[in-house]
C-alpha cells in the first residue's frame, strides 16, 4: 500500500494501471463483523458494478451488497453516496468551469475542529436535549466567528458542520467534538439575475496565512502550495484567537447550567485545530467530507475487532444521527453553480478527480478475477488520505468467501 502523491495526473495513471475495488479494506471490515451486536446485521457480496472514468482502459469497482439497512457496510455507501453529490457542487464552483467563470483567487477549504472537556461531554450525553444544547452553543460560536470576519448577517461564510459526540478510537467513551468545513470566499446573491464573489479570503484567516509558490515539474505551471515551514499554513496566532472564543461559550455554558467551571476545565484541556487544504487536491477534499460525515458505527467496528468482548453501544450512541448542517452560502451551492443539465442512466462521481464516471454494468467476483488473471487492485480513505494498492492471495480469498451467506453468530 502506498500513500497517494499529490500530482492528480500520476495518482490518475497509477490507478488505471488495473481495475480496482473502492473501498475494499472498508468493505471487508464492514461487511461481516462478528461481534455479537451485529448478529443480524451482516451481509455478503452480490457483484461489482463497473465505472470507467474519461480517458481510462480499466475500471473502478463498487460492491454491490446483500443486507439490511443497519448493516455498517451499507451506512457506509449512503455516506458515500452523499460525498459525492457534496463534492460535485465544491468542484464545479471552486476547481471547474463555473470557478474559472468566477475567477476565484486561490480557493480553499478550511478545516476547523473544536472539542469540550470530558466531563462537560459526558453532561452533554446524559441529557435527552444534550445534542440541542451543543448545537445552540455552536450557533453563538459562529456568530463569535462571523463578527471576527467583521459579518452580521452571516450570509457571506459558507459552512458544513457535522457534530461527532463520540470518541474515534473508543465510541463507547463520549467525546463531544465539532468538525467543521468553511469556504474560503463568502458568495452574496446579486438580485435575480444570479450571484456575486467576494474577492477576498475571509479574516481573520486572510491576512494570516503563509502561502508558498511552486511550479509543476511539466510545463512550469504555477500553483498554490502549503508552505513547507509549517504543514497548515495558519499560525498559531489564528488558532488561538478561536480558542479564546470558543472556550468563552464553553464558560458561559457551564455558568448557564450551573456547572462549576473548575472541574469542566482541567488544565485548559479545550482542543482547538484550524488547517486547510486547496481546492486543486481534490482526493483530499473529499476525504476530509468523507471523515466528517461518517457514521459512529464504522468506528464501532474497528473498536470491536480489537476487543471482542466489548460492550454493546449505550443508548446515548445508538440513538445518535450524524447529520451535518449548513450555514451561509454553503445552503445555496445548488444555485451558485447549478449543473447543466444531467445525463440519462446510471452514474458516480470518482473518489479521485471529483468528476462523473461512466457505468459499464455488472462483474461478480470470478468473471472478474478471470478477466483480470487475479491482478486486482484496489483504493481506500484512511482518516481522509487516499490509499492505493494491489491485492493479496488473502484478500482475494476473502473476496470469494464474501460472495457466500454468513453463518449464524
Amino acid at each position: 500500500m502506498r500513500s497517494t502523491p499529490k500530482n492528480l495526473d500520476y495518482i490518475v495513471r497509477l490507478i488505471d494501471k488495473r481495475n480496482r475495488i473502492v473501498g475494499f479494506r472498508v468493505l471487508q471490515k464492514l461487511l461481516q463483523p462478528t461481534h455479537e451486536f451485529f448478529k443480524a446485521r451482516v451481509g455478503y457480496l452480490t457483484e461489482l458494478e463497473k465505472y470507467q472514468g474519461q480517458g481510462c482502459s480499466n475500471y473502478l469497482l463498487y460492491p454491490r451488497v446483500s443486507a439490511v439497512k443497519e448493516n455498517p457496510y451499507v451506512l457506509h455507501q449512503r455516506r458515500r453516496s452523499h460525498t459525492g453529490r457534496i463534492a460535485q457542487k465544491l468542484f464545479r464552483l471552486f476547481d471547474g468551469r463555473d470557478g474559472e467563470k468566477m475567477d476565484l483567487e486561490r480557493p480553499v477549504l478550511y478545516k476547523l475542529f473544536l472539542t469540550m472537556p470530558e466531563q462537560l461531554s459526558e453532561w452533554i450525553v446524559s441529557r435527552e436535549d444534550g445534542v440541542k444544547i451543543a448545537w445552540r452553543l455552536f450557533h453563538r460560536f459562529w456568530k463569535d466567528y462571523l463578527r471576527i470576519n467583521g459579518e452580521c448577517d452571516g450570509k457571506g461564510s459558507g459552512a458544513l458542520v457535522n457534530l461527532h459526540i463520540w470518541e474515534t478510537t473508543n465510541p463507547l467513551k463520549p467525546h463531544v467534538h465539532f468538525h467543521c468545513l468553511i469556504l474560503s470566499h463568502c458568495f452574496f446573491r446579486k438580485g435575480e439575475d444570479g450571484w456575486d464573489v467576494k474577492q477576498r479570503w475571509v479574516t481573520p484567516w486572510a491576512d494570516c496565512l503563509i502561502p508558498s509558490y511552486r511550479l509543476h515539474k511539466k510545463g512550469g505551471k504555477p500553483c498554490w502550495a502549503v508552505n513547507r515551514k509549517r504543514k497548515d499554513g495558519i499560525p498559531d496566532g489564528v488558532t488561538k484567537l478561536i480558542k479564546e472564543k470558543w472556550k468563552a461559550r464553553l464558560l458561559a455554558l457551564a455558568e448557564h447550567w450551573n456547572i462549576e467551571d473548575k472541574a469542566i476545565f482541567p488544565r485548559g484541556k479545550v482542543n482547538v485545530k484550524a488547517l486547510y487544504v486547496p481546492f486543486s487536491e481534490r482526493p483530499r477534499v473529499m476525504g476530509a467530507i468523507n471523515y466528517n460525515q461518517r457514521h459512529w458505527i464504522e468506528d464501532y467496528v474497528k473498536y470491536t475487532m480489537e476487543r471482542p468482548d466489548c460492550p454493546r453501544p449505550p443508548g446515548w450512541l445508538y440513538r445518535y444521527v450524524n447529520r451535518g448542517r449548513a450555514f451561509g452560502c454553503w445552503k445555496f451551492l445548488s444555485r451558485i453553480a447549478p449543473d447543466e443539465g444531467k445525463g440519462g442512466g446510471i452514474s458516480k462521481v470518482s473518489p479521485v478527480t471529483g468528476e462523473t464516471m461512466v457505468y459499464c454494468g455488472t462483474v461478480s467476483v470470478e468473471e472478474l478475477l478471470a478477466e483480470s488473471k487475479g491482478r486486482i487492485g484496489f483504493i481506500d480513505f484512511e482518516r481522509g488520505r487516499l490509499k492505493v494498492g494491489n491485492l493479496t492471495k488473502s484478500d482475494i480469498e476473502w473476496l470469494r468467501s464474501a460472495t457466500r451467506s454468513p453463518p449464524e453468530i
